[in-house]
């Protein structure tokens, strides 16, 4: 894995081989650290716009110690160091060549097979092993940490071509002592591998993270997501409801022992799930499938590398807003890229020319020589002008189009009824300021929206509810009284 790099050690010199990507947090890198030697890693950089705010940095270096006292498990990427890149913070993490299980998922959705048992058993195992030591790691005092990720997804879990396992980016985990940012009425998380108590951000612990790693034992095996395929409410309803498939619908052959592990670690109630990471491996792997070794699950990657990468489906790494289609409808084919790193991209080659020790962005590419392009000649003003008229016709034309569609496309709305009929009802975490039946000509949000009946003596009520174009959304909810 590399020498792990202290805060005791004098800073080291970073080269930068390129940018991988950025977003709103962090821009992601592919380099070296002197101190490392020729190892290629990546690095994560706080974005420069936030480097002067005092909470972003306190997040990001909590996310840097999180990442330093889980490194050295076999199934979680490494932390390898930690420093500052021209005024902005960064982490440096192992660089992985492999795959992750949302690719391996996507291209077996491409061929309309699902992942064999064993294979996908052997995954889930080793994300198990990884949540175990994370579930179990001490701080500096030596007290426990009581860390859950809230983020074990398809695209958080990665193969390498030797067939192991890596689990990653604590960025959005939870622990003793860390800096937990979160907006009023916000989960942190992806919702469709979100245990009930985290989508209704209820309080709560380790077990959030078996239930994800269900979630995806679940899809690998089927394609499809346990609680897809509901006619009379959406899916993040019957998610928080406990409205579960059987396995067996989608994937007959499936022996019944296996299925109730996945059945009873995808409980509503946190209490009717395995215990903790390590239970739930005894549950596996004295169920009736026998996880296959590192070597086959390597052999199984390099067979699926020769097919053309789909784009990734739609519940696996889009956000809630962009609903949820057929996990195994196949995706249109796009172009295989050679690497994937530690960060999920993909990188371009290394350049085999040195580069200085200081960082260097990248530089654009030099402009063509004028003789290297035939010259056209300029066309005259008056010909300029009327093409220019005709643009701007064009445009305007088009917008006004646009406008008239926006106008004459059916918009959704919701209505909400409630029981007892002065029940408070919370939108979005936002008290509505009329109680009791409510509603909206325009949908209340940009996406679904969250929902909360409340009354005194009464017990609170919760769900999510989708858009749905042209037609009206009816909720109701009648509260149960207090005990």
């Amino acid at each position: 894995m590399g020498a792990t790099a202290t805060r005791s050690q004098k800073p080291a010199s970073v080269e930068v081989l390129g940018l991988l990507t950025e977003g709103g947090m962090s821009e992601i890198y592919l380099g070296r650290l002197h101190n490392l030697g020729a190892q290629t890693l990546v690095l994560k950089r706080l974005h420069p716009r936030h480097a002067g705010a005092p909470q972003m940095r306190r997040m990001f270096k909590d996310e840097a110690r999180v990442s330093r006292l889980v490194s050295g498990h076999p199934n979680i990427v490494s932390y390898l160091g930690e420093g500052q890149l021209e005024g902005s913070d960064y982490i440096a993490l192992e660089y992985i060549e492999g795959l992750t299980v949302a690719e391996l998922i996507s291209r077996c959705s491409a061929e309309k097979a699902a992942v064999p048992p064993d294979i996908a058993v052997h995954i889930v195992l080793k994300v198990l092993q990884a949540l175990d030591h994370a579930h179990q790691v001490l701080d500096e005092q030596g007290q426990p940490l009581k860390l859950i990720h809230r983020d074990v997804t398809p695209q958080n879990v990665l193969i390498t071509r030797q067939g192991q396992v890596k689990l990653l980016d604590f960025g959005v985990s939870h622990c003793t002592g860390r800096l937990d940012f979160t907006e009023p009425g916000l989960a942190k998380g992806k919702p469709y591998f979100m245990a009930p108590e985290q989508l209704q951000m209820d309080p709560l612990d380790h077990r959030v993270d078996l239930y994800a790693a269900a979630v995806i034992l679940y899809v690998l095996v089927t394609l499809r997501h346990p609680f897809e395929g509901h006619e009379d409410m959406n899916v993040l309803a019957a998610m928080m409801n406990g409205n579960l498939r059987d396995p067996r619908i989608y994937s007959p052959d499936l022996p019944e022992s296996f299925c109730q592990d996945i059945l009873q670690s995808l409980s509503l109630a946190p209490q009717d799930r395995f215990e903790d990471a390590r239970e739930m491996q005894e549950a596996l792997l004295t169920s009736a499938i026998a996880p296959c070794s590192a070597q086959d699950l390597a052999h199984f990657v390099d067979n699926l590398k020769a097919v053309a990468r789909p784009a990734l489906p739609g519940p696996i790494l889009n956000d809630v807003s962009q609903g949820f289609p057929t996990l195994g409808a196949p995706a249109q084919p796009a172009p295989t890229p050679s690497l994937a790193s530690a960060a999920r991209i993909e990188a371009a080659p290394a350049p085999q020319t040195p580069r200085p020790a200081a960082y260097t962005p990248p530089r654009p590419p030099p402009p063509l020589q004028a003789a290297s392009l035939p010259v056209a000649a300029a066309p005259s003003l008056r010909l300029r002008a009327a093409w220019a008229l005709v643009w701007m016709l064009a445009g305007l034309l088009a917008a006004t189009w646009a406008m008239r569609l926006l106008a004459l496309s059916p918009q959704p709305s919701l209505r909400i009824d409630s029981a007892p009929p002065m029940t408070d009802v919370y939108i979005d975490g936002k008290l509505q300021p009329t109680p009791g039946a409510l509603s909206f000509d325009t949908w209340p949000g940009q996406g679904p929206v969250a929902i909360r009946w409340s009354a005194p003596g009464h017990e609170d009520c919760r769900t999510v509810v989708d858009p749905k174009p042209g037609s009206t959304v009816h909720v109701q909810c009648r509260l149960q009284r207090q005990p």
